[in-house]
């Protein structure tokens, strides 16, 4: 890995073949991905692989990544989503633990 290291031409199809349209990750999106694949591989001493090692890495980094959920701003109480781990641990331990509850 070096820090001017681009992905091959061809990784859309790689992430079209995992069901992926690479078009719908915006540009910004895309740039820090790579951007950060880049920076956490270039602290891994002794990672060396071929392109195509690197080309399947990235896709299972962006497989990842699309399937964490995003954030929901904190001013949208539209939605019942949690916004971090600690907050869906905190509505899980609620309704685990509302013994008044018998909807079950």
């Amino acid at each position: 890995m070096h820090q001017d290291w681009e992905p091959s031409k061809n990784i859309s199809e790689r992430l079209k073949a995992t069901g992926i349209d690479s078009n719908q990750i915006p540009t910004l999106e895309r740039k820090a991905i790579v951007g950060e694949f880049i920076s956490y591989w270039l602290t891994r001493e002794g990672s060396q692989h071929r392109q195509s090692e690197w080309d399947h890495k990235l896709v299972q980094q962006i497989i990842k990544h699309q399937r964490t959920p995003k954030p929901v701003a904190a001013n949208d109480s539209s939605s019942s989503i949690p916004n971090t781990r600690a907050e869906a641990r905190r509505e899980i331990t609620e309704s685990v633990m509302d013994i008044g509850n018998i909807d079950w």
